[in-house]
């Protein structure tokens, strides 16, 4: 196994071309391609500016991915390999870009331990008895663009997310069948107490951010070629 990830896409290009011309044996390579990511995080002067500086990534590292593809071409080995193309996370952005104070009436209960926010909101409890949960959820039920709120249940070694609130805006199919999932997957000993999923386009980090289970942060581009693939359509959640 083989891998290639620096901060410039060229720089990935060549390591891949250099491994194909010096390790003809290699069964699986994977590489990163950070332009992209590095060019969203890199700060908003404007929006153009911002949809510049991505078209540029974008291009780049099209074109490192198309050098590596016409080497695997030229060697005859692109028809028997599984090639995957995917990101390491999706994002969206923030319409509703909220200020950190408006957690300030949280915060300033005592209850909380540890905070953080981005796409979605999590906290850390000082306690984890059902009244201070009832009374937690109260309180962040009135914080701007919440669509639900789950509270953390331990059970022996199992963790669980147990919705505690839904806003009624928000009863969309997407909401009712993959913020479940999505909970799931972070659920540990260690995960927030308490997790507050955001509506489309709300968010407490940055003007463009992860972290949350809405449909743009969650739904990740992922590109498959391969000898004999059979394609089928997915049904549109």
């Amino acid at each position: 196994r083989k891998s290639a990830s620096t901060d410039d896409d060229g720089e990935v290009a060549d390591t891949l071309l250099h491994i194909l011309q010096l390790d003809p044996d290699w069964s699986v390579i994977t590489a990163s391609f950070n332009g992209i990511h590095n060019a969203i995080t890199h700060g908003i002067e404007s929006q153009s500016l911002y949809n510049n500086r991505l078209s540029r990534a974008l291009m780049k590292a099209d074109e490192q991915l198309g050098r590596v593809l016409r080497a695997l071409e030229e060697k005859n080995i692109l028809q028997d390999l599984l090639l995957v193309v995917t990101a390491s996370g999706g994002g969206q952005h923030n319409d509703h870009l909220h200020d950190a104070r408006s957690l300030q009436p949280l915060l300033s209960t005592g209850m909380v331990s540890q905070t953080a926010a981005d796409s979605a909101l999590r906290f850390w409890l000082n306690n984890t008895d059902m009244e201070t949960f009832s009374r937690f959820t109260a309180l962040a039920r009135e914080l701007p663009g919440v669509a639900e709120i789950y509270v953390r249940q331990q059970t022996g070694k199992s963790s669980h997310y147990i919705r505690h609130y839904r806003n009624p805006d928000n009863n969309t199919p997407w909401v009712k069948t993959e913020h479940p999932n999505f909970l799931e997957t972070m659920a540990s000993r260690s995960s927030a107490d308490v997790v507050v999923l955001l509506s489309d386009g709300h968010g407490y980090g940055s003007p463009d951010d992860q972290g949350g289970a809405q449909k743009a942060v969650q739904r990740i581009p992922l590109f498959f070629l391969a000898p004999n693939l059979t394609l089928r359509k997915l049904p549109d959640i």
